[in-house]
């Protein structure tokens, strides 16, 4: 009997350690952006209410009368919609990924970033059915990415040069209404080049049909070193001649894209809305509302040109001097330093 029960316990525990490993296997296969969409999803309203609850911050309250952000909200912008946005994101993402590390290492900093951008987005009194993925690159450059469909990166060399909680929220907060005010998609469309290949990637990914990646011809190389003129060039050129047999290559056409998003610098007005996002924002959760005046100065400590000091005389307008009065709520150094000290290269 002794000898039975002994038999079952063992057949037990190698049933379980199979089941450990097969798990530690699933998670292993995934790749890095997977892991970072699980930590994302894994944020639910309820986690979110537990971080906040503490720190006296809000979620979904303050809303004014008259809220200065949407009057920057755009429902469409030459008919992208937010689902065309996250296919035309995923593949510019899976592009960029492949040059860019994400750091998953430390899930816990990830989470921690995510649920700030999360508070941030629900705040921010967007447009319905906008979601967010939130992620931080592993590398030392001060920069934060942004693709359409929702996916913004921040690297770690950012998060070690910004100070505080809130900080981190106005920089996401900027980011996020990028995306849900087309503010992203509008300094796209205004670029010749980049509006071309993005209604080609657009009309590319809409075909019913599977698209072949096909090697592209010499003439076609020596046609993708020069931009663009025509919206619709772009998938006239590198189409078959028959429709039942469509040759573009998406890929390509993505490589392309990503290339001249990287380099795109949004004009000033742009630049200046998502700063009073960030400040709006700030004022709806709770946090110290001078922090994106903080932040944008923090950021160019090296560059106090003329620009950088009008965004913030902008910023302090915007808030008046009663508000600058007002001691709100914190800028969460504590947090925000025990989450930094966690990172290392």
């Amino acid at each position: 009997m002794k000898r039975f029960a002994i038999i079952i316990i063992m057949v037990f525990i190698a049933n379980f350690i199979t089941g450990i490993q097969c798990i530690a296997q699933n998670q292993s296969d995934k790749t890095d952006l997977e892991k970072v969409r699980d930590i994302n999803e894994r944020i639910t309203p309820e986690y979110l209410k537990k971080f906040t609850e503490d720190m006296k911050l809000h979620i979904d309250q303050l809303k004014p009368e008259e809220d200065i952000i949407k009057k920057l909200s755009k429902k469409s912008y030459y008919d992208f919609n937010f689902s065309e946005q996250q296919k035309i994101g995923t593949a510019l993402v899976n592009e960029f990924l492949t040059s860019h590390k994400l750091y998953t290492s430390d899930p816990l900093i990830v989470k921690y970033v995510a649920s700030v951008g999360k508070i941030a987005a629900i705040n921010l009194d967007g447009q319905e059915g906008y979601y967010y993925t939130f992620g931080v690159l592993d590398e030392p450059a001060i920069r934060i990415y942004t693709f359409p469909g929702g996916y913004i990166f921040i690297t770690k060399g950012y998060l070690q040069t910004i100070e505080n909680e809130a900080q981190l929220a106005a920089s996401l907060a900027r980011e996020i209404g990028s995306i849900n005010r087309n503010l992203l998609l509008e300094t796209l469309i205004n670029n010749q080049e980049a509006f071309s290949l993005l209604s080609s990637l657009k009309e590319v990914m809409s075909k019913k049909k599977e698209i072949s990646t096909g090697m592209l011809t010499e003439d076609q190389e020596e046609k993708a070193k020069q931009p663009f003129s025509d919206p619709f060039e772009t998938l006239d050129y590198f189409a078959s001649p028959s429709l039942e047999n469509l040759y573009v290559n998406k890929e390509f056409l993505t490589k392309k894209l990503l290339n001249k998003m990287l380099k795109l610098i949004p004009p000033y007005e742009i630049i200046v809305k998502k700063d009073l996002i960030a400040v709006e924002t700030l004022k709806k959760t709770g946090y110290d509302v001078e922090s994106t005046k903080d932040m944008i100065l923090n950021l160019n400590k090296k560059q106090q040109q003329t620009q950088v000091i009008n965004r913030t005389i902008n910023i302090e307008n915007w808030l008046g001097a009663e508000t600058l009065k007002k001691k709100r709520a914190n800028k969460l150094e504590g947090r925000y330093t025990m989450m930094i000290q966690r990172l290392k290269y």
